[in-house]
């Protein structure tokens, strides 16, 4: 039986939306990358109230299928963003490594930016949504009972001390944890569950 302790990153950790807030940067770094990238937001704006948020996720990322510096330019990005890192969790990180046998991110982000970040903070393991070469979901988008489902791949048996999340869309999550954590829109740590969700969060 391992004792793990567990942690949502968009607005848990980190003030923004990770995916978000890659598309402004590249946009910044790469300025001609706004053609593609408008290709893909009006294919995205046909989909937003037809089909789920895979099915969008997948076209999301195509401005960068033929990158081959990509690896660099996603280095940079996290280089830009320690301001955007919620100052709490610091502190709190290294109490968790007292207690816990590992430490797991787990996020509907996707994996080829957090595998970058995830050590660095701290954690153990990352948990996320996969993308494939192509950067199409590979599976099912990490959110909501199917990180239940991700977590119980890695961890056969185990006790979650702590969960730390912004969302009820995490509810499954927090079912499972002896210590609940939400963190409000302020970084701000309280105990007990979010009061609603965010628009995002309610779109599957």
């Amino acid at each position: 039986m391992k004792n793990i302790i567990v942690y949502d990153f968009d607005k848990t950790i980190y003030k923004k939306e990770t995916s978000l807030s890659f598309l402004f940067f590249y946009i910044k770094k790469h300025p001609l990358s706004i053609f593609l990238i408008l290709k893909s937001l009006i294919k995205i704006s046909f989909l937003f109230n037809k089909f789920s948020l895979k099915n969008v996720k997948n076209i999301f990322f195509e401005f960068i299928k033929n990158n081959k510096n990509i690896d660099k330019d996603i280095k940079d990005f996290w280089q830009s963003q320690d301001k955007f890192f919620f100052p709490y969790f610091f502190e709190e990180i290294k109490e968790n490594k007292k207690e816990a046998d590992y430490l797991v991110l787990i996020s509907a982000s996707p994996d080829f930016l957090l595998n970058k970040i995830y050590k660095k903070l701290g954690f153990d393991v990352l948990i996320s949504t996969r993308y494939d070469k192509n950067y199409h979901i590979i599976g099912e988008n990490c959110k909501g009972v199917e990180k239940v489902n991700r977590l119980n791949e890695v961890f056969k048996e185990y006790k979650m001390l702590s969960f730390y999340s912004d969302s009820l869309s995490d509810l499954p999550l927090y079912d499972l944890s002896i210590n609940k954590f939400y963190i409000n829109k302020n970084g701000e740590k309280h105990k007990g569950i979010p009061k609603k969700n965010g628009l995002v969060d309610k779109w599957k």
